[in-house]
């Protein structure tokens, strides 16, 4: 029987008194990241021990109590995912690794149900696109039937690309619900929207390095002096610039990386998933570098073992591609269960924020964003220049 400790009994006891039904209760519960069924179990333990009916009362002037934080859960609440008793210190790389792939075998159905759904809805979007392009061919002048073909095209990819990509997310993160897989593609459907904002505002913060690809172009462009990139201080330069591109993307991509789960967990949508996502890693972010590193390490073993075994079992280049490709393919539902493994674990660990500092962050955050576009026109000019500077030249 699951034990439940005081705080969470005293909590449950006083929305009883104030005449919150059963359904409310397990909503805020979980909101905070219980398991439903953990919270409604919770729920009926305290009405069987204290005998209470819940019976709608009118609004009195007691001041509504606090639900227990997700820092009271993390410490003393089981955890939803091993049902060990949780503390403040992240799941290791072995645990992760042996969660992920247990989660990876527990879940095959689900990952084989959204590989059908993405590859039956490729198919559909291209017969659809057919007839598309043939409807449009008879109503519009041939110059205009490119632009309008690769605009429905990147529509429909775009769609797709979000849709499998929410509906994963909820359906692994809820995946001790009775919901059904289909549930969770309505679900993403229907909040196709706020899931594409998500994903937009953290990839425009990620394009904020591009500045640094863009500065040297333009340098190298309209700088009235010549610059050799293959002299002694362009190459130390353009190498410096290279390596801060690269920490850069990886420290941002650390940080928003979690903006599409903290939405999915109902912690925001658009910028302030990306500010939950930031404050999520604040404090911590070598801890999930580590983890992230050990991943990446893993990626290229994989991807070396079947170079490997390709090249002994004496495959064509054709058949040793696909079979390298294909093992790549199936490493990915165990990639994505430890990063799932990785998520839940740090929503256990993670420290409450205040109004004042999200509001802050959320700011800073939409400047990101802003400055995301800004980074995406100037490397556009830049590139566009540094072509016609060399088609000049040649």
């Amino acid at each position: 029987m699951t034990q439940i400790t005081p705080e969470i009994r005293e909590s449950i006891v006083q929305r009883i008194d104030l005449g919150y039904s059963k359904e409310k209760i397990v909503a805020e519960f979980v909101s905070l990241g219980y398991e439903e069924g953990q919270a409604e179990e919770f729920v009926d333990l305290v009405q069987t021990d204290t005998s209470r009916v819940s019976v709608p009362k009118p609004p009195t002037p007691t001041p509504t109590p606090t639900p227990p934080s997700i820092d009271t859960q993390a410490e003393e609440s089981p955890s939803p995912v091993t049902g060990a008793k949780a503390d403040n210190v992240l799941v290791s790389v072995p645990a992760m690794l042996a969660q992920g792939l247990r989660v990876s075998f527990s879940e095959w159905k689900t990952f084989l149900y959204f590989a059908a759904f993405t590859i039956i809805s490729v198919i559909l979007v291209g017969v659809i696109f057919a007839l598309l392009a043939f409807s449009l061919s008879l109503s519009l002048p041939e110059e205009y039937l490119g632009i309008a073909a690769a605009l429905l095209m990147i529509f429909a990819l775009v769609f797709l690309v979000t849709v499998v990509s929410a509906g994963l997310v909820r359906a692994l993160l809820f995946r001790d619900t009775d919901q059904s897989c289909f549930q969770h593609v309505r679900w993403a459907v229907s909040n196709f929207w706020s899931s594409f904002t998500t994903l937009s505002s953290q990839q425009l913060i990620l394009l904020n390095p591009l500045y640094l690809v863009a500065a040297p172009l333009i340098l190298v462009t309209y700088s009235s002096t010549t610059i050799s990139i293959y002299s002694v201080s362009g190459a130390l330069i353009l190498l410096s610039l290279n390596l801060i591109f690269i920490l850069l993307s990886f420290a941002l991509t650390s940080y928003v990386a979690w903006s599409l789960y903290m939405f999915v967990s109902d912690k925001g949508k658009g910028a302030k998933a990306v500010t939950a996502s930031i404050f999520l890693i604040k404090g911590r972010f070598w801890s999930v570098a580590l983890r992230t590193f050990c991943l990446g390490v893993l990626i290229v073993l994989v991807q070396l073992g079947g170079e490997i075994l390709g090249e002994a079992l004496g495959l064509r280049l054709d058949e040793y591609i696909a079979f390298v490709g294909f093992v790549s393919l199936l490493f990915i539902p165990i990639l994505i269960g430890c990063t799932v493994v990785l998520f839940e674990s740090l929503l256990k660990t993670s420290q409450a924020v205040s109004v004042e500092q999200e509001s802050k962050m959320t700011v800073w955050v939409r400047i990101g964003v802003v400055s995301g576009l800004v980074a995406i026109g100037l490397f556009v000019l830049a590139v566009g220049a540094f072509a016609m500077m060399l088609f000049s030249l040649f």
